[in-house]
């Protein structure tokens, strides 16, 4: 599913980032992070959803970034996700 995040076909790498975000392993995360900022809104909306279920640093560098998109979806869904993950 990794190599499915750069395929030219926003279907496709949404598919990818909800069977890793699934997976729920930890080795997939340096590989999620890009998907915040992919140049799909719905890629970027389940990326940033699916991380509120990792506390970690970096993940709430990526949500912090992701209150700027463009989209006003993602941006409601990364504040949701970063009170959830900081608490």
């Amino acid at each position: 599913h990794v190599k499915k995040l750069t395929a030219a076909d926003a279907a496709i790498r949404f598919d990818a980032v909800d069977e890793l975000l699934r997976a729920k392993d930890p080795a997939v995360l340096p590989f999620l992070l890009p998907a915040t900022r992919d140049a799909d809104s719905y890629v970027r909306r389940l990326c940033v959803d699916g991380l509120r279920d990792w506390k970690r640093p970096e993940v709430v560098e990526a949500l912090l970034l992701a209150l700027a998109d463009t989209d006003e979806n993602v941006r409601d869904t990364a504040w949701v996700s970063l009170k959830e993950v900081s608490g």
